[in-house]
């Protein structure tokens, strides 16, 4: 029986609750993920997810004048200036939100700002402080039904109350189409 130590990361990224939301929306979008545990003393003492990032700011006020400190300049391509017939097709636009193809143009700007809100606030006043985990030695299939009951798309894997590891659907859905996880059905692709 496949067991969640197979399939899971062992070297996980992770956050301190001092760390600035700054430190964690960077972390996320420099390794491409979209959470991390919160570890204080070698224990994991919350998690943190791009939606709690999220829901932090449609609650926070952003400054909406400049007295406030913070305006976001987001450029966007117009149909401004173009005729019916030089109307350009659905790939412009696609180049244009992706910066033509240069990979260091920014897509949004920060206007002049006297504050950043995600540097002046810490993971530990956002985290999710209850903590799901599994061990190491937890079946597969019983993490994919864990984590499909609990709604989650990661867990946490503990070993003598310390970080091990994480274990994701991604994990979870390899495994399936590795056929690791028993009698593998054949797919239709359309």
């Amino acid at each position: 029986m496949l067991k969640v130590r197979d399939v899971m990361t062992r070297d996980v990224l992770t956050l301190t609750p001092e760390s600035s939301l700054r430190d964690a929306a960077d972390l996320f979008t420099r390794h491409h993920v979209s959470g991390a545990p919160v570890v204080a003393c070698h224990t994991v003492v919350g998690v943190v997810t791009a939606t709690d990032l999220v829901e932090f700011l449609s609650v926070t006020p952003l400054g909406e004048n400049e007295e406030d400190g913070m305006e976001i300049l987001v450029e966007r391509p117009t149909l401004e200036g173009w005729s019916d017939e030089e109307v350009p097709g659905a790939l412009y636009f696609t180049e244009q939100s992706r910066g033509a193809g240069d990979e260091t143009s920014p897509r949004f700007e920060l206007g002049e700002r006297t504050g950043d809100v995600f540097a002046e606030h810490t993971v530990d006043e956002i985290m999710t402080v209850t903590v799901q985990w599994l061990s190491p030695e937890s079946s597969l299939v019983a993490a994919a039904e864990f984590m499909q009951y609990a709604g989650v798309h990661r867990m946490l894997v503990l070993e003598h109350g310390r970080l091990a590891g994480i274990v994701t659907t991604s994990d979870v859905m390899r495994a399936v189409a590795q056929g690791r996880l028993g009698a593998r059905r054949d797919v239709q692709h359309h």
